[in-house]
């Protein structure tokens, strides 16, 4: 296990500004730069360095943190699919030492997140006002989703 002196997905205030939804083991964060609009990043709350450090019980917060957040995403952007992304290690590109999820929700004919990030399609950034507008929307759609699928045990809302 690394030190969290520096991980951003152990630093409160950080995860105070990005925290979308969160359970007893597992919290979703909008990224301050996403690469598109229903990009977010899963990631437990233990401080863990790589994907073979999970529990089983965070393994299965994590998923119904993705449960959760595919109907989030299908109610706001008609999402119907979803890729998953981990890098592994600092040789797979891994920049924070700290597990987590790249997940980017997709809707029919929206634009691949893997074509913006290989330069292939534009890159919209967001405003701060923008990100503060997506980030409320994602909020209030979560936590609707999340009560009323009674699915998650344990989840809290900032």
């Amino acid at each position: 296990m690394a030190s969290t002196s520096l991980c951003s997905f152990c630093d409160v205030t950080i995860v105070n500004k990005q925290q979308i939804i969160e359970n007893e083991y597992a919290r979703v964060l909008l990224p301050l730069k996403p690469v598109t609009n229903t990009h977010i990043l899963i990631t437990p709350k233990r401080h863990v360095t790589y994907i073979t450090e999970l529990s089983s019980e965070e393994f299965i917060s994590i998923q119904g943190l993705l449960k959760t957040m595919l109907d989030t995403f299908h109610d706001l952007f008609n999402a119907q699919g979803y890729h998953i992304m981990n890098n592994n290690d600092p040789l797979a590109d891994q920049r924070i030492p700290h597990v987590h999820f790249h997940v980017f929700y997709r809707s029919e004919n929206d634009i691949s997140p893997f074509d913006i990030l290989s330069k292939k399609a534009p890159r919209q950034e967001l405003t701060n006002e923008d990100w503060y507008d997506l980030i409320k929307r994602i909020r209030a759609s979560a936590q609707t989703n999340s009560k009323s699928q009674n699915r998650l045990q344990g989840t809290y809302f900032v």
